[in-house]
């Protein structure tokens, strides 16, 4: 299954929860495409267990929407349309930033991932397959949400390694608990980003607002307050809850963190915008 959709049948309310970079489903066939099949490799940047924090999204009354599939496959947060040499064969020689684009050539740490650009028809093969479900499912649970309440809220859940890596800016520096992402008021109203900023720090967690990720193509693209869809990015830092070497779940912090998330929901539940 490519994605998964969760949704409430009961006490729903117009909250939509997207998980776009917590999948490590890489298929066989695209294994050969890699500078190595090691899966702890491949899935360095995996947002981990970010769809596991965000399980209770149904209980609560919303829908949640992740990808299984793994980012470095391809990736949904990002615009399909920008595209460059390091990834696929004619496009243009800038490269995104850390090489990080549709199709990483690196990870976040500047290994190595691609063994060479993809042709078009293996970028546009990936697109179809992988890529665009999620963004269908997404648009049509936002549309069907504006539609039935008027509204929608929208969450678009991600993860942070807890120090900035090379290349970002905010390389060598420690990380907050979280950071809220509504590019500079632009993706949501106020009292959304508010809410969830509150409920985060009477939990005794540290927020920033947009540094250091301001919210990335879905926020930029869903976004948009005049047509009633309130959406923003929450990047968690990992050392919260999982060991960021091994990829293990730290027990014990991870049910706090996962009650915290809950406890989150359950506030913007009680909001009207």
């Amino acid at each position: 299954m490519i994605i998964s959709i969760s949704e409430s049948h009961e006490d729903s309310f117009p909250l939509v929860v997207s998980v776009p970079h917590a999948g490590k489903n890489i298929p066989d066939e695209l294994l050969e495409h890699f500078t190595k099949k090691n899966k702890l490799f491949l899935t360095s940047d995996t947002d981990l267990y970010v769809n596991e924090l965000y399980k209770q999204t149904p209980n609560i009354g919303g829908t949640l929407i992740v990808t299984n599939i793994a980012r470095s496959v391809i990736d949904p947060n990002r615009d399909a349309n920008a595209r460059d040499a390091s990834f696929v064969q004619g496009g243009p020689e800038t490269a995104s930033p850390l090489f990080l684009g549709l199709v990483p050539q690196k990870t976040m740490k500047g290994e190595q991932l691609l063994k060479a650009p993809l042709t078009q028809e293996q970028l546009n093969h990936r697109i179809k397959k992988y890529y665009q479900p999620f963004h269908a499912a997404l648009r049509n649970q936002i549309d069907i949400t504006v539609k039935r309440y008027g509204y929608c809220i929208h969450i678009d859940a991600h993860s942070m390694p807890s120090v900035g890596n090379v290349g970002h800016v905010d390389s060598g520096s420690e990380r907050p608990d979280m950071d809220l992402g509504d590019c500079y008021g632009k993706s949501c109203d106020e009292k959304l980003i508010a809410t969830i900023e509150n409920c985060f720090q009477n939990a005794g967690l540290s927020t920033s607002r947009n540094e250091p990720y301001k919210g990335g193509f879905i926020t930029q693209n869903y976004g948009r307050p005049d047509q009633n869809i309130h959406t923003i990015q929450i990047e968690i830092n990992r050392a919260l809850y999982v060991n960021e070497e091994t990829h293990e779940k730290l027990p014990e912090k991870f049910e706090k963190l996962s009650a915290i998330i809950t406890s989150m929901l359950e506030e913007v539940k009680g909001l009207s915008l």
